[in-house]
């Protein structure tokens, strides 16, 4: 079997370079949010979704995250008050995510800074070329 190095090289390197927008992003969010980059992710969705709800494996799968891993995630965050869990009236196995008040407004100062943050990382970037890179991740379809 040939290895592709430079199919490697680029897997590598997509990696790195999500790792260390990770890190910048989730250094200034905890700084000035108390929150990380994946807790905003969560009530990224959140905000997203019908009345602020989502099924906790929703949750999950959104964030490419195990079913345990996602409860990890949550638990502080409902401890906080950004969140609260939610029985499902129609099948009580399923798990939901509720966003609350204090969530939302934590969520929406937290997006005005990563919103910041973003054309702070991107302002070299052409428009042309921020679609062309936002294309090329789609094509990954990992999931």
């Amino acid at each position: 079997m040939e290895i592709n190095e430079h199919r490697v090289s680029l897997l590598l390197s997509i990696n790195t370079a999500n790792s260390l927008l990770s890190k910048k992003l989730d250094g200034t969010l905890g700084a000035i949010h108390g929150i990380g980059l994946t807790e905003y992710m969560v009530l990224n969705d959140l905000s997203n979704a019908h009345e602020y709800t989502v099924r906790r494996i929703d949750l999950a799968d959104s964030l490419g995250k195990s079913a345990s891993g996602i409860t990890r995630i949550l638990l502080p965050m409902e401890k906080s008050g950004l969140i609260v869990k939610q029985s499902n009236l129609k099948d009580a196995r399923v798990s939901l995510v509720k966003l609350t008040d204090s969530g939302m407004e934590i969520f929406n100062n937290a997006h005005l800074t990563v919103s910041q943050k973003c054309d702070q990382i991107f302002a070299h970037w052409s428009e042309g070329e921020l679609v062309s890179i936002s294309k090329l991740l789609s094509m990954l379809s990992l999931r």
